[in-house]
């Protein structure tokens, strides 16, 4: 069974990692903050500026030492992004959690699913489930 969740809203930057400069290749932990400040910016603009956020990350794809602060990188990459903007900084809580442990995760991993395959393989059947409550929707390459 398939329902509408009509609060529910979409963001995506999809990245042809095939046309990624080779600098950006290098160096691909700080490609993905700048990525995920940009998108989170162009969220926080969309809505209005709202004051608080807090976004969840999977923390199995990223395999960083636990001394690397992904929280504080995505935070400094969003206020980047805002200055340029012009939109006064916002707080951000950013978790980063195990996807095995979190059903609002797993099913982020469909909806990134469905977008992959459109653009990865031409298969837009499940994409056409959730296009519209898509709100942001880049490409990067």
């Amino acid at each position: 069974m398939i329902m509408a969740l009509p609060e529910v809203s979409i963001a995506s930057m999809i990245v042809n990692k095939a046309g990624m400069p080779d600098g950006l290749r290098r160096r691909p932990e700080r490609f993905y903050d700048r990525v995920c400040g940009e998108l989170l910016a162009d969220i926080i603009v969309a809505q209005g500026g709202r004051r608080a956020y807090h976004v969840v990350f999977d923390a199995r794809p990223h395999n960083r030492s636990a001394s690397y602060d992904f929280g504080g990188h995505i935070e400094a990459a969003v206020e980047r992004e805002l200055s340029r903007e012009g939109v006064l900084p916002t707080h951000i809580d950013v978790s980063v959690i195990d996807s095995h442990n979190s059903g609002g995760l797993q099913a982020a991993d469909f909806v990134v699913g469905s977008i992959q395959r459109k653009y990865a393989r031409d298969d837009p059947s499940y994409y056409r489930i959730i296009a519209p409550a898509m709100v942001i929707e880049k490409r990067l390459f």
